[in-house]
């Protein structure tokens, strides 16, 4: 066999290992002239098959041409050589089976090896996955364009609530603003801290485990995680999908595990210290504004009904008849112990 590498024509075989189906022999060979190895395939010679152009010239079938067209469409894809290498081989014996199938045969065929390719190494849901990270950092760089007009127009809206509410009330209107002003600049730069611990700790995580683009995955996981209670769920299924398309399936469980001591880590350390020490709102409200957002507004709602919900038991707390709907919003829970509905009976009068 002449070596690709310096075209000497002498060689020798260290390694012969057939295929799965014993339909080809891989060898592993050696120049002996420049010592580069390479590797060859020995196939049965068999009849060769003709494929039907859309013009209708004729062209002799070649597995090459296949694994190339393989190769360029799967690139940027985290597809092995050799899943491609099985797509082709399932090729040709399907051909060899099915000579002179019908064209509809041939289309759903195809159309099935290319869905269940896509299924195995995750792309339709990576595909997903990266669309709701997109619009998360959409909503990201519009943001400032939020703030920046709600500064400029500050004096219009303080202005406004000064004409809506009557005199006798702009001392509450006052510490409504202030109260809400310091609740939401608490959560921000506890979302921002909570953010950074846990992209340190996933990109950490993820490196140890051997996971390709680790500060990547890992960045995106804490941007995910910002998302109350669904986001930590989202986050572990990137990791876990590329691991599953690169790694072994064992690696995927290990990185679940990584994450769930993260997710640990994380709601019971830095979320009741950094994030929740200033929005007193309870879990089961949390889940349920959390997903009206994400109905209404999509992951932008998922994001800022947590806080939105937080300004309006402020509200509440502030406005008497309303009281006990901010205590609702609330996580204080009530004294068990006590009896909470006061019920008077009356007494029965005992005739003499």
């Amino acid at each position: 066999m002449k070596c690709p590498f310096c075209g000497f024509a002498e060689d020798k075989v260290v390694d012969s290992r057939e295929s799965k189906e014993g339909e080809s022999i891989r060898r592993r060979r050696e120049c002996l002239k420049c010592e580069k190895r390479f590797t060859t395939y020995e196939r049965i010679d068999e009849i060769p098959y003709m494929v039907v152009k859309k013009d209708g010239r004729r062209e002799k079938f070649e597995r090459q041409k296949v694994l190339n067209g393989l190769l360029r469409a799967c690139e940027k894809r985290p597809v092995s050589i050799g899943k491609l290498e099985q797509i082709v081989n399932d090729t040709e014996r399907w051909i060899a089976r099915t000579f002179h199938t019908p064209k509809w045969k041939v289309d759903a065929w195809v159309a099935k090896t290319q869905k269940q390719g896509m299924d195995e190494s995750g792309t339709v849901v990576i595909t997903k996955t990266v669309s709701t990270i997109g619009g998360i950092f959409m909503t990201f760089l519009i943001m400032p364009v939020y703030v920046f007009m709600i500064i400029y127009y500050k004096p219009l809206l303080f202005e406004f609530f000064a004409r809506l509410f009557p005199k006798t009330v702009h001392g509450t209107v006052v510490d409504v603003l202030k109260e809400t002003k310091a609740l939401i600049q608490s959560y921000l730069y506890g979302l921002v801290v909570e953010a950074l611990l846990v992209a340190t700790l996933n990109s950490v995580a993820l490196w140890i485990l051997g996971i390709d683009y680790a500060i990547l995955i890992g960045v995106i996981g804490a941007l995910l995680n910002v998302i109350p209670y669904i986001g930590g769920v989202i986050a572990v299924t990137l990791p876990m999908l590329l691991a599953l398309a690169t790694k072994q399936p064992i690696d995927a469980f290990y990185v679940l595990i990584a994450y769930l001591i993260v997710q640990f880590i994380d709601n019971n350390f830095f979320v009741p210290k950094i994030v929740a020490s200033k929005v007193k709102i309870n879990a089961l409200v949390s889940i349920i504004v959390v997903l009206v957002g994400n109905e209404l507004w999509g992951v932008p709602g998922m994001f800022l009904s947590i806080p939105i919900t937080a300004i309006i038991k402020v509200i509440f707390d502030r406005v008497g008849p309303l009281q006990p709907f901010g205590f609702l919003l609330g996580d204080n829970q009530p004294d068990i112990t006590q009896e909470i509905f006061v019920v008077r009976r009356k007494r029965k009068v005992e005739s003499k």
